[in-house]
């Protein structure tokens, strides 16, 4: 077997930087090596869209990003000047999990995946792109799981805010259970696929409850859930995360809260004097019993709610067309069996 001088850099180097992966059991992460529980101070890490906002992201938080894919999708991870940079600022709010919306599977991100794992930085990515699902999903699976520290994959992103957008939970749901199954086949280390949604409260119990029913091969591995109530001078009760925590406790799924980006502004010192004074009491793996075991109902399709399993999916050009997706009774139509 021949190896490249960068593909043998890149080997040793990934080696030496090497994290301790994490691993899921019922609603907790733990390390894999110890078995002690891993508590997640995270920050999404992504190039804002808006032009404006940018600039003015850019000139507080003082984070550079300049590299975009092919298809103008930024990769806060393929640029190793930014994550020099950046890295050491994310260090001083103690942050030891990022999250990127969206990553060119193609593009090299060998540095800043070492940069992070020495710096003891974890990642959760979405999976997300506006062309070619399927193929884009797997290939940043194929992509993110050679590194340790990568944890999990979000397969879509507040998909439904509305009553009259539920429906496309349905797809998210089939991309779920696709890419679940896609890293069982390929024999990778044990990654969770999940979904993270908004905080819509007509929506919020019949979403959670759709994406935590069916069986455990359709349900998410774990819950984003975007709050953004906990802003300047708040609390966790005055917030409304305690009710929202309280709300999922039975739920068998992991549950990350997740927060806006924190810009180095006058926020940012605060938050980095809170998170520092945050040392919570863990478990040992091998003590702890996951009490929340059962699926939920899956909400009744109606007025309130438009998502129907059992799957039926079969998308050409937009998601896997395999007999994974489909239910018994479905049938393949010729168009998309020609398209495959």
């Amino acid at each position: 077997m021949k190896f490249s001088l960068r593909s043998l850099v890149t080997l040793i180097g990934a080696a030496m930087a090497d994290l301790d992966p994490i691993v899921i059991k019922g609603s907790e992460f733990f390390y894999s090596s110890n078995n002690t529980q891993f508590y997640r101070r995270g920050v999404a890490y992504q190039r804002m869209s808006n032009a404006s906002a940018l600039i003015k992201t850019m000139i507080h938080l003082k984070l550079t990003f300049t590299h975009r894919t092919p298809a103008t999708v930024p990769d806060p991870l393929a640029n190793a000047a930014a994550c020099k940079h950046n890295i050491p600022i994310l260090q001083e709010l103690r942050t030891n999990v990022i999250r990127t919306y969206s990553i060119n599977a193609s593009a090299d991100h060998s540095e800043c995946m070492k940069l992070l794992s020495e710096a003891g930085i974890y990642l959760i990515s979405d999976l997300s792109s506006p062309i070619h699902l399927c193929s884009h999903y797997t290939s940043v699976i194929d992509e993110l799981s050679q590194y340790s520290n990568t944890i999990d994959f979000f397969a879509g992103n507040e998909v439904a805010n509305t009553v009259a957008t539920t429906d496309g939970s349905a797809y998210v749901k089939a991309a779920v259970h696709d890419m679940k199954k896609y890293i069982q086949e390929k024999g990778y280390r044990s990654m969770g696929v999940g979904y993270a949604t908004a905080d819509v409260s007509t929506i919020r119990e019949d979403l959670a409850n759709f994406f935590d029913c069916s069986s455990d091969s359709q349900s998410m591995d774990l819950w984003g859930y975007s709050i953004y109530s906990w802003c300047s001078d708040s609390s966790y009760s005055a917030s409304g995360y305690q009710d929202r925590t309280e709300e999922f406790r039975n739920y068998t799924v992991l549950f990350p809260l997740l927060t806006t980006s924190v810009s180095k502004m006058k926020d940012f010192t605060s938050y980095s004097n809170e998170i520092a004074t945050a040392s919570p009491t863990g478990t040992h793996k091998a003590s702890y019993t996951p009490t929340n075991a059962v699926l939920q109902s899956c909400p009744t399709v109606g007025t309130d709610w438009k998502a129907r399993p059992p799957l039926c999916l079969l998308l050409r050009n937009q998601a896997c067309v395999t007999a994974s997706t489909m239910s018994p009774g479905c049938v393949v139509s010729d168009d998309i069996l020609a398209s495959k």
